[in-house]
């Protein structure tokens, strides 16, 4: 292990450690708050990472470690290390942020504020990033497919997670006839917001119940093809 060329095991021994020291480092301060990557914060640190990757391209012809994270063993590894915590966030019951109950050990409950998930995605990010770069300067027409689908995932996702930090849930009481331009959100703190919405005409139908016969074996409707109905 550890010896040039880079396998496998390398690209999972990685993706171990990076879990590892993100439920230390869970364990150890709890998650991080997402909101801190709010607009313009994560717009600023996508540029500087992406950046530094561009930068680590051109010196890749020098180090071998830099060459195998745009290999086919690094992208394995660690898409497969990312999509083993992402079907855990799938099964665990998500909290809102604002709810410390998640934040307990090891975090799952609030998967985009846990330090393991944040070291794993970044990961698979860069291993993503240095594909793309390697494909992109390729210069060639072949590539080009290639590029843009991966290009397009790498946005996808990377907008995906940095922008849910500018979501927020807001709730508004309006009354008709009354314009309303203040909202509440999920911790109870009242907004103002930059428009305002007017209730002009609410209305609800209702309509009596009936009731009918069902056969219980079959589903169908008593009579069958036309059921009688019990008002």
């Amino acid at each position: 292990m550890w010896k040039q060329p880079w396998g496998y095991k390398e690209g999972y021994v990685i993706c171990g450690g990076l879990f590892l020291t993100g439920l230390s480092l869970q364990a150890a301060v709890g998650g991080f708050h997402l909101e801190t990557l709010a607009y313009p914060i994560n717009l600023l640190a996508a540029v500087v990472f992406f950046l530094l990757l561009l930068l680590l391209h051109f010196f890749r012809r020098k180090f071998a470690a830099l060459r195998w994270l745009s290999s086919y063993q690094a992208a394995i590894s660690s898409i497969s290390s990312l999509a083993l915590l992402t079907l855990v966030m799938g099964l665990v019951k998500q909290l809102p942020g604002y709810m410390h109950e998640g934040d307990a050990w090891p975090g799952f409950a609030q998967m985009l504020s846990n330090w393991a998930f944040a070291f794993l995605f970044v990961w698979f990010i860069a291993v993503l990033g240095m594909t793309v770069f390697l494909r992109l300067f390729s210069a060639q027409w072949k590539d080009i497919p290639f590029v843009l689908n991966h290009l397009g995932l790498l946005i996808a996702l990377t907008g995906a997670v940095l922008g849910s930090a500018d979501i927020q849930q807001l709730e508004m009481n309006t009354l008709v006839g009354r314009p309303q331009w203040m909202a509440t959100n999920e911790r109870g703190d009242v907004l103002e917001l930059p428009l305002a919405i007017e209730l002009h005409e609410f209305s609800i139908e209702e309509y009596p119940p009936k009731l009918m016969l069902i056969d219980n074996e079959t589903g169908d409707m008593l009579p069958k093809g036309k059921p009688d109905h019990f008002w």
